[in-house]
């Protein structure tokens, strides 16, 4: 609890009611919050829009905040104002991460409605109904009656379709939510959900730390997660290939169950990856040389070499 002595004084210093903020912000906290949670995470088909407004002041409000304390640093130089600093970025953080929520709940948007679920994009073909795109691209039960959101979701009249095909949709996958990617922080829409990293060898752009696009990010991840030996990381000393254990041997030496294992455990540390397996294995002067596939949950698979 931040004393009262301190927001007085921050209040004459500044001349912004700090006190009313603080008292805000605690309401929103327990009143408001849980709307956002149960709304991006599915649970809830509407967002109050009070608590919106609510969220965008308070979000304004602490921007104000936060140039008051740099530009009066001068005169809030006690310990006092350390405290009550460290208070409000606190509650600055978790207004930023309400602002946020539906990337760190992983829902999707499909025309300003956000809901749980994996969103691609999807050209219709030759033929095809909203019906059978439900049946047999969706997999929902009930398509006969499923269909309707699709039309909903994307805004459809009968006339914006036939079946000569070519209309472009945004689909969204509930059956994807149980087996969701949580190897990322974003809206899973699209390649979105390969996530973005910085570069393994690391660089500048615009004073800044270059990044991947989410298809480059995929194929670096698989590089390391293939390469990864034991010791690579200390928190898991266990994690990876026993690289000096195969190193020099020949194939009756050779023991392929057990790098077959090390390997696949590598890629189940990112939920991303499914389905790995091993394509080609070869021995060659003391080397191993490994052809491997792995599929991503959306679109891409890879079939990479390594050589150990």
């Amino acid at each position: 609890m931040v004393d009262k002595v301190v927001i007085d004084k921050f209040i004459k210093i500044a001349n912004y009611p700090i006190d009313q903020f603080l008292v805000s912000a605690k309401d929103f906290f327990k009143k408001d919050y849980m709307h956002f949670v149960l709304f991006f995470s599915g649970k809830s088909n509407t967002l109050d829009k009070g608590s919106i407004k609510r969220l965008n002041v308070l979000s304004e409000q602490s921007l104000i905040i936060s140039h008051i304390f740099l530009y009066r640093k001068n005169q809030m130089n006690t310990i006092d104002f350390w405290e009550l600093l460290s208070s409000f970025e606190d509650i600055k953080t978790k207004l930023e991460t309400t602002l946020n929520i539906s990337k760190y709940l992983r829902s999707s948007i499909i025309a300003n409605r956000n809901r749980s679920g994996f969103v691609f994009n999807y050209n219709m073909t030759n033929e095809q109904t909203l019906e059978t795109i439900s049946r047999n691209i969706l997999n929902q039960g009930d398509y006969e009656d499923d269909w309707s959101n699709i039309a909903i979701e994307n805004d459809l009249k009968e006339i914006d379709y036939d079946i000569s095909g070519g209309t472009q949709l945004q689909l969204r996958k509930k059956l994807f939510q149980a087996n969701i990617v949580t190897s990322m922080i974003d809206n899973t829409i699209g390649e979105k959900i390969y996530g973005k990293d910085i570069k393994r060898l690391l660089s500048f752009e615009n004073n800044d730390l270059a990044t991947l696009e989410y298809k480059e990010t995929v194929y670096q991840t698989a590089e390391i997660l293939s390469q990864l030996e034991k010791g690579d990381i200390p928190e898991f000393p266990e994690m990876g290939i026993n690289t000096s254990f195969y190193k020099g041997i020949n194939m009756s030496q050779l023991n392929y169950p057990s790098i077959v294992r090390e390997l696949r455990k590598n890629f189940q540390t990112d939920d991303l990856f499914q389905n790995f397996e091993i394509k080609n294995f070869n021995i060659k002067d003391g080397d191993i040389f490994i052809e491997y596939k792995v599929d991503t949950k959306y679109e891409l698979i890879l079939i990479k070499n390594i050589t150990i």
